[in-house]
């Protein structure tokens, strides 16, 4: 990627080199990055287990784990995920997420009910800065009145998050994250609806357009940092088919099947 930024310095200096005479007229515009379309199928950690992606189309219609552990189950509205339901291996439910959109396609809301009767309700609001601000609240399985915190998302032009705080109702900052990408094609790219999630049971912060390279995590509750560092290794169309991810404590490997 550093190879870029040399190879535009030594093009610059190549045509300020040139007498007027020489400068094209209509430089040639070097050919667009072009998505092929490609859906994630299968998604092997540390070369072991692994989750499988099956859809009807481009929707996503589950997530199964090879062992037997969380797997998620999907719903849409027209081409909005409105309900995932997490399952152990058996079959039980151990939670289910519904999201509620306005008419432009924003998520505006997202309640999670778990299997004790315990339920958390976020409240979005879409900023005029193009960032998300949102409500945390907390009770049963019917109503979640309870304020636990608040927070904010902000997003860079990709709509991909870059930054987000999380503070408790006694307005402490306890959280906050910061996050760098690359510049190809993320795995979830062309799930419909996915990116329009905002609580998406972890994989918020893998990246919805672009590829997770790096996030800084800062809890200040608990006085301490995480640094994860991920490197890649792509295909032809620009997708990732291996991610190696270090925290200082310990890698992951990831490799990435396409349909």
């Amino acid at each position: 990627m550093k190879k870029i930024t040399l190879l535009f310095s030594a093009v610059t200096l190549s045509l300020f080199s040139c007498s007027k005479d020489e400068m094209p007229s209509n430089p040639v515009q070097p050919p667009a990055v072009v998505d092929n379309g490609s859906l994630l199928k299968k998604i092997t950690f540390d070369g072991d287990t692994y989750e499988t992606y099956n859809y009807n189309g481009n929707k996503i219609v589950s997530i199964v784990d090879s062992e037997g552990y969380d797997s998620y189950y999907f719903s849409y509205t027209n081409n909005n995920i409105t309900g995932v339901v997490t399952k152990d291996g058996s079959g039980y439910v151990l939670s289910t997420i519904t999201n509620v959109y306005d008419s432009n396609n924003n998520q505006i809301s997202s309640v999670e009910i778990d299997d004790n009767d315990y339920g958390t309700k976020e409240i979005y609001t879409h900023d005029s800065d193009g960032n998300i601000s949102y409500n945390k609240y907390s009770g049963n399985s019917t109503s979640q009145t309870t304020l636990i915190g608040y927070g904010k998302m902000y997003f860079n032009s990709k709509g991909d998050v870059i930054k987000s705080e999380y503070y408790n109702a006694s307005n402490t900052l306890e959280e906050r994250t910061l996050l760098v990408y690359d510049s190809r094609f993320c795995p979830f790219n062309n799930i419909t609806g996915y990116s329009r999630m905002l609580n998406t049971f972890g994989y918020s912060f893998r990246g919805m357009h672009n590829n997770l390279s790096k996030d800084t995590y800062n809890n200040y509750l608990l006085s301490y940092i995480t640094v994860n560092n991920v490197s890649y290794t792509y295909n032809a169309n620009n997708y990732p088919t291996r991610s190696q991810s270090n925290d200082g404590g310990g890698s992951e490997t990831e490799i990435y099947t396409y349909q």
